[in-house]
């Protein structure tokens, strides 16, 4: 039951101004005796009605009280939520939008590239000249996707994120080391049959799977960066 304290004032007066009158007219009808009743009584019923105001005063308060929590919990909620939005004019999050869908094509066509170079399972043909050309070519194709890539990045490293601009770098030197595996066999300072140099390590199949493991965690993070940005 919801009352507040003009209300229970209220209640309380008009409960004893009535019964005050009826105490008056025994007063009238009883003589003096009744009046030190009476007397008895108004102290006992003041005494009782502080206690109730009393009462209803601290049932007011700890709502008060419960409510001023709840107003500051969804305030601080809301500030929370506010303070994980970025505003943002149309022209530059089309921008912004179009920067990294272009760094995530030239990225994502560099770690096919890499797979095809240094595939994690693959299989070799029996012919050792198409083997030999196959594999050549896919080193083609992935210097050709790692200078793409690599330009992509350096012309848009001022409108990105740093966080962003420095996984994309990592990416990059992962890359640029899974080409040096593949030119070891060109190497004349490294005395090994050629068929020895031809040879992936363990170390060389790890970071293929590296370059995927980052690439989608770049993704992520840039996903999360577009769902903070609210278009004004």
């Amino acid at each position: 039951m919801n009352m507040d304290m003009s209300t229970v004032n209220t209640v309380i007066t008009i409960g004893w101004d009535s019964l005050l009158k009826l105490m008056g007219s025994l007063v009238i009808s009883l003589g003096g005796g009744a009046a030190i009743a009476l007397f008895v009584f108004r102290f006992a019923a003041d005494r009782l009605a502080e206690r109730l105001k009393a009462k209803y005063q601290l049932e007011l308060d700890k709502k008060l009280e419960s409510y001023k929590a709840d107003i500051d919990q969804r305030l601080e909620s809301h500030k929370t939520e506010l303070g994980t939005k970025q505003y943002i004019t149309q022209k530059k999050f089309d921008f912004e939008f179009g920067v990294y869908q272009a760094l995530s094509q030239n990225f994502f066509e560099l770690e096919a590239a890499i797979n095809t170079m240094i595939p994690i399972a693959g299989r070799i043909l029996a012919d050792e000249d198409a083997q030999a050309q196959k594999e050549d070519k896919a080193h083609e194709n992935c210097v050709t996707k790692f200078m793409s890539a690599q330009n992509e990045l350096r012309k848009n490293a001022p409108f990105i994120q740093e966080d962003i601009y420095e996984r994309y770098l990592e990416v990059i030197k992962l890359s640029s080391m899974q080409l040096d595996a593949y030119e070891r066999r060109w190497n004349v300072g490294y005395l090994a049959p050629l068929s020895e140099k031809k040879k992936f390590t363990a170390e060389d199949f790890k970071r293929t799977e590296e370059i995927t493991k980052k690439l989608d965690e770049i993704n992520k993070v840039i996903r999360e960066y577009i769902d903070t940005l609210v278009i004004v």
